[in-house]
């Protein structure tokens, strides 16, 4: 969990965000109970990652 941490605080510091496109079932689910999911948006389809970067 801390080298996404720093993954995501690293595409921050550069003005970019992230989101998690499509991933497989058991890839979410363990996304999830990592926690992960709270700290990069994961989204389903294309517009749904458009949709959580505000664009």
């Amino acid at each position: 969990m801390l080298r996404n941490r720093r993954c995501r605080r690293a595409v921050a510091a550069r003005g970019g965000r992230l989101v998690l496109l499509s991933p497989q079932a058991a890839v979410r689910e363990v996304l999830g109970t990592a926690g992960v999911d709270q700290i990069v948006p994961v989204a389903d389809d294309v517009d749904a990652a458009l949709a959580a970067l505000g664009a």
